[in-house]
């Protein structure tokens, strides 16, 4: 999106340099929070979310990151990098992603 490169994350990266999308604006504190898994913490933290407990937080922050390597994989698959992927037609994937890698993922889910 040429209108965030040229705007708003200039703006945003004098306070983050790490700002990419998403992204979240404290207003409040003047942060920003940047990347999927540290908004969700960051949101989680202070709505109260991220667990009551140190053993619920960990659970939490576990699963967040399972879950975020979950997406990893299902992303290489959909898209593949010019490196990988291409050599292979994507039903033949879509095939051994369904057979061997997302069973796991479900069953460790259940």
């Amino acid at each position: 999106a040429p209108e965030w490169d040229r705007g708003h994350k200039p703006d945003l990266r004098l306070r983050n340099p790490f700002t990419e999308l998403p992204y979240v604006v404290n207003h409040r504190t003047g942060e920003v929070i940047t990347l999927s898994n540290a908004v969700s913490l960051y949101l989680g933290g202070l709505l109260g979310l991220n667990g009551l407990t140190p053993r619920m937080r960990t659970a939490n922050e576990q699963l967040l990151f399972f879950v975020h390597t979950a997406w990893m994989d299902l992303r290489a698959l959909v898209y593949p990098s010019r490196k990988a992927g291409k050599d292979r037609p994507f039903e033949e994937q879509l095939a051994v992603y369904l057979e061997r890698v997302a069973p796991p993922v479900y069953e460790a889910l259940e």
